[in-house]
């Protein structure tokens, strides 16, 4: 499996098709680039991790339905 995304990824750059390496549309930063700044940052809840470095507010409420 991580071949294949491997793969696909650099065929879609090829493409001249940005990749996004973001967790969610929410947090910009990769999995991996979150998990260490949590660490390193020593942040313990969940709000401490959306105030340092989630979206901002009105970015929230804007894609609410």
């Amino acid at each position: 499996m991580p071949l294949l995304k491997k793969l696909l990824e650099s065929e879609l750059t090829k493409c001249g098709i940005e990749v996004s390496t973001a967790l969610c549309e929410h947090f910009e930063m990769s999995r991996v680039e979150l998990f260490e700044a949590v660490r390193v940052l020593e942040l313990a809840t969940f709000e401490d991790i959306l105030s340092r470095f989630g979206p901002e507010p009105a970015a929230i409420s804007a894609s609410q339905p």
